[in-house]
């Protein structure tokens, strides 16, 4: 059902943007480059259960980040960020910490947390009377790298969950451009590679620029 949803959206987007012209007047001047930040959910898939590591976690992960992006033509742009994913561990280990401060000793429970540099390149097309609206899709890839740790605990075991694993992605887009200085997109990720992230949505919000 979501490949069916996804796909008939990403014909959507590729039909309108066959079907536009370049010939409207760009009203709201856009900066070159901008930074912006992004919040999301992450849908996981294929977490391997009764593993050497107990993994067993949400169906669904919250996630934050910052990325810059970059215009190489009126068209067309070059994004690079990062993310974190907090994922909730729901059959977390635990061991007795040491306050370095307090020196009283408690147990802390492991916690999980995905590290995501990606690099992406996309084409998009202005619509409305100022270009306001912006119908794009992008292409790119994901590097996964998920812990499982006890937070602010040396001595404590680390496991790498190398289930999340790093793939290729599709990412179709609807932004509005506020000002020339705020704008945001409403996105939709589909990822390639199934073992982890299977798919996410998001918005972006776009905040300064030269």
């Amino acid at each position: 059902m979501i490949k069916t949803k996804f796909y008939t959206c990403l014909k959507a987007i590729l039909f309108i943007s066959f079907i536009s012209s370049n010939a409207f007047a760009k009203n709201i001047s856009t900066y070159q480059s901008h930074w912006g930040i992004n919040t999301g959910y992450f849908l996981l898939e294929n977490i391997p259960k009764g593993t050497n590591n107990e993994v067993l976690v949400e169906d669904e992960a919250p996630g934050l980040g910052f990325f810059y992006t970059g215009e190489i033509t009126h068209n067309t742009q070059v994004t690079a960020g990062i993310d974190l994913v907090f994922i909730k561990d729901n059959q977390p280990f635990s061991s007795k910490v040491k306050n370095s401060v307090t020196g009283s000793v408690s147990n802390k429970e492991s916690t999980i947390l995905g590290k995501s540099l990606y690099l992406e390149y996309g084409i998009q097309y202005p619509f409305l009377k100022q270009n306001e609206l912006v119908l794009g899709i992008s292409g790119g890839f994901r590097y996964n790298n998920v812990d499982r740790e006890i937070i602010r605990c040396d001595n404590c075991q680390k496991q790498d969950l190398d289930s999340f694993e790093s793939s290729a992605y599709i990412k179709p887009y609807i932004g509005y451009h506020f000002t020339e200085h705020l704008s945001f997109r409403f996105t939709y990720s589909n990822y390639l590679n199934k073992n982890g992230f299977s798919d996410s949505i998001g918005i972006e919000f776009m905040f300064f620029g030269f």
